[in-house]
């Protein structure tokens, strides 16, 4: 990378993350390239044993593997790279900006760009609300300064749902810098031969129903999704089918499979590749399970899932809580099925009700929202890059 750390006409982005094959990582340096960062370098820690040499040509620099959900682990990780930050830095040529995904890249990328970038600004990106920042106890005060004394150094806050900003950063911080939103839109290179928003016939692969499909796709983590679609198969027998695809998360130990086998009208098919099967797997179901209650009162309500944006495109139907962030994106587009708790009575109810002409109504919904609000166009990642390396720029 060509250093660039004072504004450049060529402008360079080192990308601090906790996972290097995190398919959203993937994602944000695809959107750095496409919106005109011409030098890119991604840093981070890596879950599989085989080091990581690049990302879709995106040079890596790799600090080490780290684990899942393992806290103290991950802690263990970060101490050893602050620690030989000078060994892996130098193989980094000071950038133009510093943008670090989640608390502990961000701990890595102070410590990174006050040795090697001090002019570059730095940018912190949030995606989600770990529990751990949550609460009263030692660790989340200790976690919460932590990240505040990180902030006050931080020239932007990126952040994927205003909700994010509202119910945690304007609660427990003071002084947070500017905020950019950057929704979890697809790429516009992601989106499949059923992609364009507007007036379409059926999608292709997606029969009338009855039965009525419902696809619970992208990362599986929360029990109480799995019960209340297993339940939902018992008590419409043959009129209902629900797909399940993509990673189990480690908390839901061996209960999907166990669940989806013993339940007729549900069928787990296993990871799939998003960067070619969305268009695919999303044609075929009329309903999309974007309702999650694995941190309610927390991240499940803030966020905005990537299931919302990957279902759009192939105009499928939201089923959302009303009262989250998902829920009032959804209202605010008159768009989606939004069901209330308890979810155990007002999911069998609704779905007692749907019908070809109601499922007709909220499938057209859908086909109404504006392509933009679902995908992002090259401009939209080229003024992603600009609010980035306008600042380096400035400074």
């Amino acid at each position: 990378m060509v250093a660039g750390a004072g504004g450049s006409a060529d402008p360079s982005i080192l990308y601090l993350v906790p996972y290097l094959t995190d398919p959203a990582v993937r994602r944000r340096l695809r959107m750095l390239r496409a919106g005109g960062a011409r030098r890119v370098v991604a840093a981070g820690f890596r879950r599989s044993t085989a080091p990581v040499a690049d990302i879709d040509c995106v040079p890596v620099v790799d600090l080490g593997r780290t684990e899942d959900g393992k806290l103290g682990r991950r802690a263990v990780s970060v101490a050893a790279a602050l620690l030989g930050v000078r060994g892996w830095g130098r193989r980094i040529e000071p950038p133009s900006v510093v943008l670090a995904r989640s608390l502990e890249a961000l701990v890595l990328a102070r410590a990174y760009r006050s040795r090697f970038a001090p002019r570059a600004p730095l940018v912190y990106e949030t995606l989600d609300i770990h529990r751990a920042l949550l609460g009263d106890g030692v660790t989340s005060v200790a976690l919460r300064a932590l990240e505040a004394r990180a902030l006050a150094d931080c020239s932007l806050l990126v952040t994927s749902s205003p909700g994010f900003v509202r119910e945690y950063f304007d609660r427990f911080h003071h002084g947070v810098p500017p905020v950019l939103l950057a929704e979890n839109k697809m790429l516009g290179s992601e989106v499949g031969p059923v992609g364009p928003v507007g007036p379409v016939g059926p999608a292709v692969g997606r029969p009338p129903g009855p039965p009525w499909t419902i696809g619970w796709f992208g990362l599986l983590r929360c029990t109480r999704s799995l019960e209340l679609l297993g339940a939902l198969c018992r008590a419409f027998p043959g009129r209902v089918r629900v797909e399940v695809r993509g990673r189990a998360a480690a908390s839901m130990g061996d209960r999907l499979e166990v669940v989806a086998s013993a339940t007729p009208g549900m069928t787990y098919h296993g990871p799939y590749d998003r960067g070619t099967d969305l268009a695919r797997i999303y044609s075929q179901v009329h309903y999309s399970w974007t309702a999650d209650f694995s941190e309610s009162g927390a991240n499940s309500d803030w966020l905005l899932p990537n299931r919302l944006y990957e279902a759009g495109p192939s105009h499928c139907v939201p089923l959302a809580s009303a009262t989250v962030e998902t829920g009032r994106w959804l209202a605010a587009r008159g768009a989606g099925v939004l069901l209330s708790e308890p979810w155990e009575t007002s999911l069998p109810q609704w779905f007692g009700s749907v019908t070809p002409q109601s499922y007709g109504s909220d499938h057209e919904a859908v086909s109404r929202i504006p392509r933009g609000d679902f995908v992002d166009t090259e401009a939209d990642a080229a003024a992603f890059v600009e609010r980035l390396t306008s600042m380096a720029v400035a400074r």
